[in-house]
């Protein structure tokens, strides 16, 4: 089976695991999200601690 959508170069194994994730958790996929966007805003808050310094 070959994946539609190309991976992006900053971080492919990102989607490759939400997309692993969701299929495992099922019904579910929203507490994955969750944890995607809060791991996404701790990237983004360090990234800006580091940009102010």
């Amino acid at each position: 089976m070959t994946p539609t959508a190309s991976p992006p170069p900053a971080n492919p194994t990102t989607p490759f695991l939400v997309d692993r994730g969701a299929e495992a958790a099922g019904p579910m996929p929203s507490v994955i999200s969750v944890h995607v966007q809060s791991v996404l805003t701790t990237v983004h808050e360090m990234a800006s601690t580091a940009e102010e310094d």
